[in-house]
Order: structure tokens, then sequence, then C-alpha cells
């Protein structure tokens, strides 16, 4: 996130998410030591919290906690701050995990860029969110869900940080958002 301008802090406690403009949920792991993690800290309740007044951007397992559940963790509540839920990718339909580039096509203009704009990602994940159709705001070439929103909450779940230019472009945009939800609320 400093690449694109922004001012970065890692938060272990809710204390350390006063005064953000915006915060990004990162992950890579598992869906049940996260979330732990996350409620352990008390992190949980302040993120629900900021996704009702704050940008959120969820990647990869940060956007899968973003949902209230998951087959990786059975009994395990991810942060419900959407419906939906996630569920382990079909080997059937694809290899497992589902490593390296892939084409997304964006459904609705957003941190992705311009609608019906395709440019490619990389993902790397066994588990992908099964999500209300109105959420979805961009969709990897095999009808994957690659991005969501609600309000001023944002999950990809692809890396943008292993992306090159069109991911940095999508942090710029995020960046660029929280600064503009910032402006407008003082």
């Amino acid at each position: 996130m400093r690449s694109v301008g922004a001012r970065t802090q890692v938060a272990s406690h809710a204390r350390d998410l006063e005064g953000v403009c915006g915060v990004v949920l990162p992950g890579v792991g598992s869906f049940g030591y996260a979330v732990s993690s996350l409620s352990r800290s008390g992190l949980s309740d302040e993120l629900r919290r900021i996704a009702t007044r704050k940008p959120l951007l969820g990647i990869c397992l940060g956007m899968q906690m973003l949902f209230s559940c998951s087959e990786e963790s059975p009994g395990c509540q991810g942060l419900g701050i959407l419906p939906g839920r996630v569920q382990r990718l079909s080997e059937a339909a694809r290899k497992v995990p589902n490593m390296g580039w892939c084409a997304v096509t964006t459904r609705l203009p957003g941190i992705l860029g311009d609608q019906d704009q395709t440019d490619c990602f990389y993902f790397a994940h066994s588990y992908a969110c099964v999500v209300p159709e109105e959420l979805v705001t961009a969709s990897e070439e095999t009808a994957l869900v690659a991005s969501v929103r609600s309000g001023l909450v944002y999950g990809v779940q692809f890396h943008p940080e292993k992306s090159g230019e069109q991911g940095r472009q999508v942090l710029s945009r995020f960046v660029r958002l929280c600064s503009e939800e910032a402006t407008a609320c003082c």
C-alpha cells in the first residue's frame, strides 16, 4: 500500500484502528485460524463497525473472512459483514488450488476499473465465495467471483500486490476512495 501513496500501520488490537481512513484485510492461510485471531484480538467487532462507515478491502482470504462461514473451517464463524459463504473449489471444474493468472471482467465500475474492462490478475486459492449476484462486481473467466462490493466494503479474490500494474491500479483506486471518503466526512 505504501507503493501507491498510502500511510500504513499494522493493527493488532481494535484501538489500532482509531482514526484510520480505510482498512485492508489481507489474507493468506486458514479461514478458521484467521477469524479466530481477529476475534481474540478484538478486531472482529471493530471491523464490523468500520465496514458501516469507512472503506474496507478484503484480499483473498481477507475477502473470504467478510462472509459468515467457510467449508474450510466448519463451525467457525466469519465476520458476517457480507451475505454469502465460502466453499471449496470443485476439482472436477478446475485445478485446485487455482494458482496463476486469470482474466477478470469487471461488471460494475469501481476499484477494478470500468465496466466490461478485462484485465489479468494473479490468483492463489482453493476456496471461492458464493454470493448474491448483486454483490458481484467482477468475475474470473470461468465465472468464479473475483470481486464483490456492498457499500464501502470491497473484496477481491486475487492478489493485487502480485498482479503487476493492474493490481497496483486496483490498490491506487482503493487508496483514492479512502481519501475521498475521509474528505467527505470532515
